[in-house]
């Protein structure tokens, strides 16, 4: 074995995989309020309005069947069919929240970099 073990011929998916580690490796140690994830001015409590929390759940229970529908059948591709998922969901959560509808700073701020993190590592290990 010669050569830089960094700089050898990789196949692109695993230097795509190792730059997104990276990214959100460094989301975690930047503190700053323009980071999404930061959550520093903005308030995400949700209120779900009167009478329609048992009809959220449902609706929420059914988005995930969906998309789970979606994967299985593979009538859709994978990123497509978690995208539309994604979008159903925040449709969902305007409708049934009290608070005006949310921006994206409040919901690219809902993101949780430890999990992503957590998968992005487990998929560079597999």
């Amino acid at each position: 074995m010669s050569g830089n073990i960094l700089f050898s011929k990789r196949h692109p998916a695993q230097l795509i995989a190792l730059v997104s580690l990276l990214f959100v490796g460094t989301m975690q140690f930047i503190k700053s309020s323009q980071a999404a994830g930061g959550g520093d001015g903005i308030d995400l409590k949700v209120t779900i309005r009167d009478g329609l929390g048992d009809q959220a759940v449902y609706v929420g229970l059914g988005i995930l069947l969906f998309v789970y529908a979606l994967i299985i059948t593979e009538v859709v591709h994978r990123t497509l069919a978690a995208t539309l998922g994604g979008l159903l969901a925040v449709i969902a959560l305007n409708h049934y929240s009290v608070e005006e509808a949310l921006s994206l700073k409040a919901v690219t701020t809902m993101i949780d970099w430890e999990t992503i993190g957590l998968l992005l590592g487990m998929m560079v290990m597999v």
